[in-house]
């Protein structure tokens, strides 16, 4: 019962929205760890920041501060709604191919930048985005990706190097080796 109270308050919210926002929200529910502006607008397009403000005016997005600049959250029922609202849709598959593609480019964008002179900006900007990109390296695992694996497993496990986290190495490795391979 609780459940079905919960949904009823999810769907009462979600019905304030015009549609393009209702769109923007299933295509950010990919997104379990949280998303920067940048973020939104690789999923969303051009016009993510006039989404991002109506939204967050509308209470289904939060705001936080981080060292990087804002993050945007939904929260856990509202994601879930919104990715259940994304299957009955029919945009689940292209929404994942924008997490792919974005995961892969910040994949690409990121690595060199664990070498370079200062890689601590670089580090904190991939422990920022940790849970997205774990949850793409999955998808694209699923779905034969290689190239968005081997970005996402590069700059992944550079991050479990940097903090002496073997053990999520070593599952990163026995994740995507296989296909890396």
């Amino acid at each position: 019962e609780r459940h079905h109270t919960l949904r009823a308050v999810v769907g009462w919210s979600w019905n304030l929205l015009d549609a393009s926002d209702q769109r923007a929200m299933r295509m950010l529910s990919v997104l379990p760890g949280g998303f920067t502006a940048a973020t939104a607008e690789h999923i969303l397009g051009t016009d993510a920041l006039d989404v991002l403000e109506r939204l967050v005016e509308q209470s289904v997005l939060t705001m936080t501060d981080i060292a990087a600049g804002v993050r945007f959250r939904m929260l856990e029922t509202v994601r879930e709604f919104s990715a259940s609202e994304s299957v009955s849709a029919g945009e689940e598959d292209e929404a994942i191919a924008r997490l792919l593609g974005w995961a892969c480019d910040f994949g690409l964008e990121h690595y060199q930048g664990l070498f370079g002179a200062d890689p601590y900006p670089t580090v904190d900007a991939i422990r920022d985005e940790q849970e997205n990109l774990g949850h793409a390296l999955r998808l694209a695992v699923a779905r034969n990706d290689g190239r968005t694996v081997a970005a996402t497993s590069a700059v992944l496990g550079c991050l479990s190097i940097a903090e002496s986290n073997f053990v999520r190495l070593s599952s990163l490795v026995s994740e995507a080796s296989w296909l890396l391979s």
